[in-house]
Order: structure tokens, then C-alpha cells, then sequence
């Protein structure tokens, strides 16, 4: 029979809790720390604000690059699908629109990317994804933003699951 390791009493079956005080049994103390009372999953240390600024930064400029690529593509099939379009085409280079518009299509990837790697950021999960995410956001118009997401998502890595 199993004794509870802070009262003493007896326990029957595998209950993660002893039935008289409450203290975790063998089972449930592998997966929370006595003293802190933190899982044994989580990250140990200090909590910085660095992942969620950094999740944030990400996010900003992931949406700040879909509108960047929104803009972008408005104004180049403005520019290239009326008259200019049909004498690209003429001369041989109406594929151009086409490679324009394949261009935008992976930056739009990307900054979803950038937006997706700033909610793990935020939740301080998947280091690897934040860190892609924040690498993304060197494609957008803030530049410098990317690269202060990626030091941050760095410097936080022990904050990570």
C-alpha cells in the first residue's frame, strides 16, 4: 500500500491526490514542483515581457506586410492590365504581371507566416515557429522590426515550451 509522503495516511488505488491533506501522490508529483507549484513542463526561471513583445511586433508587421502586398498588387494591375498589359504582351513580356503577381502571392505567405510565429510568440510556445515568424518579418517595409523581433524571440528562448 502507498502511504501519502506529507501526512503519512494510507492510500488505496492510484489517486493523483491524497484523500485526507490534498498533497500529490507519486503519479501527480512528477508533473508539479512542490515548492513553486509550477508543472514540470513549463519553463523554470523568470518571465520576461520579451516573447510578447516580440509576438506582438510580429503580428504588426505581418499584417503591416499583407497591406503593403495589397497595395502593391492594386497598383500594379492598375498600372500593367490595361494598355501598358497589352503592350507588354506585344513585345513579349506579358508574363511580367504574372511573375508580379506570383511574387506577392509568397510574400503574402510569408506574412502570414510572420503573423502566425507572433501568436506562438505570444503563448510562448513553439520557439522555433516565433523565430520563424519574426525572420519573416525582414521582408516587410520595417525592416528593423524584424530584426528586433528575432532578438527578442532569441533572447527568450529558455521562456519557451
Amino acid at each position: 500500500m502507498p502511504y501519502c509522503p506529507n501526512c503519512g495516511s494510507e492510500i488505496n488505488g492510484e489517486p493523483k491526490f491524497c484523500p485526507q491533506c490534498g498533497t500529490p501522490t507519486t503519479a501527480a508529483q512528477t508533473a508539479i514542483d512542490m515548492k513553486s507549484g509550477a508543472r514540470a513542463d513549463e519553463p523554470s526561471g523568470d518571465r520576461t515581457a520579451k516573447p510578447v513583445v516580440a509576438g506582438i511586433m510580429a503580428i504588426i508587421g505581418g499584417v503591416a506586410m499583407i497591406i503593403n502586398d495589397l497595395i502593391i498588387l492594386a497598383e500594379v494591375e492598375i498600372a500593367l492590365g490595361g494598355t501598358v498589359g497589352m503592350i507588354l504582351g506585344w513585345i513579349g513580356l506579358g508574363g511580367a504581371l504574372t511573375a508580379i503577381r506570383i511574387f506577392i502571392a509568397v510574400a503574402v505567405i510569408l506574412a502570414i507566416l510572420a503573423i502566425v510565429g507572433g501568436v506562438y510568440a505570444l503563448r510562448r510556445r513553439g520557439w522555433g515557429w516565433a523565430l520563424a515568424g519574426s525572420i519573416c518579418v525582414l521582408i516587410s517595409p520595417f525592416f528593423a522590426l524584424g530584426i528586433i523581433c528575432i532578438i527578442l524571440v532569441v533572447q527568450a528562448k529558455s521562456e519557451f515550451r
